[in-house]
């Protein structure tokens, strides 16, 4: 998780603060967001040989596997064991 919270902080935290921001503050979140998006594709066209366009779906990627990290910690820490095929297992020790 360490590794994907400053993704998902850059990438997708401007877009839920844009309506709270005016002016040069606005200007420069949609900015940040435009250059880490930029560097997200460059990487991903030079690592994976498909279509550039499929890095743009990296954000929602991003959210996407923090929200089921963060449920998985929830019932760990809940004493409820994970879900797998809908199954529950019991908590393992």
């Amino acid at each position: 998780m360490g590794i994907r919270l400053p993704f998902v902080l850059v990438t997708v935290l401007p877009f839920f603060a844009w309506p709270f921001l005016r002016g040069p503050t606005l200007l420069l979140a949609v900015a940040a967001c435009a250059v880490a998006l930029g560097q997200r594709i460059f990487l991903f066209a030079k690592l994976f040989p498909v279509n550039p366009a499929w890095a743009l779906s990296l954000p929602i990627a991003a959210v996407v596997f923090t929200g089921i990290v963060l449920h998985s910690a929830v019932r760990q820490l809940a004493g409820r064991g994970p879900i797998w095929k809908g199954r529950e297992y019991p908590y393992g020790r």
